[in-house]
């Protein structure tokens, strides 16, 4: 994850760079396909992340979680680059702003502790899996059964 946000980082750093004025416009498709690739890429990644850590039997209530989160922060870098680019007039100073979203993002990422939270996961999938199978395997006798 942290290997994603390294890269849109950088490619959105070079874009801010290298790519504001009209000379330079042809590196913009060059720019354009790498932060796309690098924006598709974190969502893709996140996702599955956070999938992987999440406890057995809790999966309902923490993509409900995920999901309200994602859309309660997700309008505020759009916000911010609309407002800087309308009192500075220019894309590039709304497109460093998205930089600041990066650093707290690797922030609050690195105080994750991966290996402990995928091998919590794990056990508690493996838990679940043991009782699941004991239910489904149990007989139960014929007299027990309704009609």
């Amino acid at each position: 994850m942290i290997g994603v946000i390294a890269v849109d980082s950088i490619t959105l750093a070079l874009t801010v760079a290298f790519v504001h004025t009209k000379e330079h416009a042809g590196k913009a498709p060059l720019m354009a396909l790498g932060f796309g690739g690098a924006i598709g890429a974190t969502y893709l990644v996140q996702k599955i992340f956070f999938l992987t850590i999440i406890p057995a039997g809790q999966e309902a209530e923490l993509q409900g979680i995920y999901s309200f989160m994602s859309n309660v922060i997700q309008w505020a870098p759009q916000v911010l680059f609309s407002y800087l680019n309308t009192v500075y007039n220019s894309a590039r100073w709304g497109l460093a702003a998205f930089g600041i979203f990066y650093f707290l993002a690797a922030a609050v990422f690195s105080t994750v502790e991966v290996k402990k939270a995928k091998k919590d996961a794990a056990k508690s999938r493996e838990e679940f899996r043991k009782v699941f199978n004991n239910k489904n395997n149990s007989t139960v006798a014929p007299e027990e059964c309704s009609d």
